[in-house]
């Protein structure tokens, strides 16, 4: 049975970044394990499924990318033959790392165009509290005057306050 451990790494807008340590040696296996789970690798031709709905900026880095995004950053194994332990290390290559900083810039992006909207729906919602507000004392103020004014006029009172009632409700016609 082949069996892949995983953890994350780095979460972008639409990937992350995984780093894989395999008990076991199958082939393809990173590949076809992220699959069965429903993450399969970035560009991957085979295992990949549909494209996930990404900006045209990672489209355009994924095919000019060319590969499924797989790399062994280290690779050890015991020698068949001689039974020593064997170790490869390797930097990341310019392609992924390229990959990664479109990846890392989008996110950012991203996250600034949602704290933006955050702010933009509280400041929202404070100015409709303001206007909330201006109505209620202006519905205080005319029933204040209407007390003034009309003190024993019931009739006039209650269809102020019906007509004020619609203006603050917005539903005062012209």
């Amino acid at each position: 049975e082949a069996v892949t451990h995983y953890r994350l790494r780095e979460r972008f807008r639409a990937h992350t970044a995984l780093e894989c340590r395999l008990e076991t040696g199958r082939t393809h296996q990173i590949r076809v394990h992220m699959a069965h789970i429903g993450h399969p690798l970035a560009a991957d031709p085979v295992y990949g499924g549909k494209p996930r709905l990404i900006s045209p900026e990672v489209t355009l880095a994924l095919e000019e990318f060319n590969r499924q995004a797989l790399h062994a950053r280290r690779l050890g194994l015991i020698h068949p033959a001689s039974g020593k332990p064997m170790l490869w290390k390797s930097s990341l290559p310019e392609d992924m790392e390229d990959l990664i900083a479109t990846a890392r810039t989008l996110a950012f992006e991203a996250h600034a165009l949602a704290d933006a909207a955050k702010q933009a729906k509280i400041m929202a919602a404070e100015a409709e509290a303001a206007s909330i507000m201006k109505v209620q004392q202006a519905l205080a103020d005319a029933m204040r005057m209407l007390n003034e004014n009309a003190p024993n006029d019931q009739v006039i009172k209650l269809k102020a306050l019906e007509a004020l009632e619609k203006v603050a409700d917005g539903k005062a016609t012209k």
